[in-house]
């Protein structure tokens, strides 16, 4: 089972190193590779789901400290994965970034589980930069 806090032995003294972990849920097969690989480069543990049904299945097994979430995916919409998140008390610390093509999507009452909210196109590089900011800011 993968944790959010993933602990790797960094040398023989048993100091250990913390690994920041994302999930990313996304339809766009290149925006998932794109998003993946940067936040790879930033030293994040990267979990990919292709919808929402596949998102929650990993939400409720493992923990993450950072949630990048489409709204508009098939089977089951990012509304509806951050109604489940808040129904299922599931945000626990984890820090939720809404990517979305969707400027509307803002105004529904279920993005309000979000921390961020971010039109497409967005910079991979400053996705990564908040997605640190919201991290370290607790």
């Amino acid at each position: 089972m993968q944790t959010t806090e993933t602990e790797t032995l960094a040398n023989s003294t048993n100091e250990y190193v913390v690994m920041k972990s994302v999930l990313i849920v996304e339809d766009n097969r290149d925006l998932r590779s794109i998003f993946g690989k940067m936040f790879r480069k930033f030293g994040y543990q990267v979990t990919t789901a292709v919808d929402g049904q596949q998102a929650l299945v990993f939400l409720r097994h493992n923990r993450y400290q950072v949630l990048i979430l489409d709204i508009n995916m098939p089977n089951l919409s990012g509304r509806d994965v951050l109604a489940r998140i808040r129904d299922e008390d599931l945000k626990r610390d984890m820090k939720i970034i809404v990517v979305t093509g969707d400027c509307r999507a803002e105004e529904s009452a279920e993005v309000g589980t979000a921390d961020l909210f971010l039109t497409k196109p967005v910079s991979t590089i400053d996705l990564v930069i908040l997605a640190n900011r919201l991290v370290v800011s607790g």
